[in-house]
């Protein structure tokens, strides 16, 4: 039986505790769970300290993390769901599946990604690696890699 909520108004919000606040968010989608946003963001800190501040490459990657332009952004959300469901349904289907990564490898492929290219695994070892997207690129979500899979 589908479930009916009544959403709290523009008042009921304003007298809401932060915490309050933040579940109702949560619970429909508008926030991230706190560790899912933790740990994101230790990605991206992890990732932009590797980077030498003052090249072009800590430029660009300080651009895309800070670009706020609602095209990029659901792009970037399109990208990061098709990536998390389809690995997780690939993991399901057949845990042994191999998979290559594939990288675009031309001027805007970043080193981390160039460093992966063609690496052959299952899920889980690309996992442990860092899958394509935020994971492991320096463009975080923007990432154009993919897995495929071997027959």
């Amino acid at each position: 039986m589908p479930e009916q909520v009544v959403l709290p108004s523009v008042a009921d919000f304003k007298g809401m505790s932060m915490s309050e606040t933040h579940g109702w968010l949560q619970r429909f989608g508008a926030m991230k769970p706190s560790a899912q946003a933790i740990t994101e963001n230790i990605g991206y800190l992890e990732r932009m300290s590797a980077i030498q501040p003052g090249t072009p490459e800590f430029a660009t990657a300080l651009k895309t993390l800070t670009d706020t332009s609602e095209t990029r952004g659901a792009l970037q959300a399109a990208r990061r769901a098709y990536r998390e469901y389809g690995m997780l349904d690939a993991q399901a289907q057949n845990p042994k599946q191999e998979f290559v990564r594939l990288s675009e490898t031309d001027d805007h492929t970043c080193d981390s990604c160039w460093g992966k290219a063609g690496e052959i695994g299952t899920i889980v070892y690309h996992a442990s690696i860092g899958l394509p997207g935020a994971a492991s690129c320096y463009g975080g979500d923007y990432c154009r890699c993919e897995l495929l899979p071997l027959d």
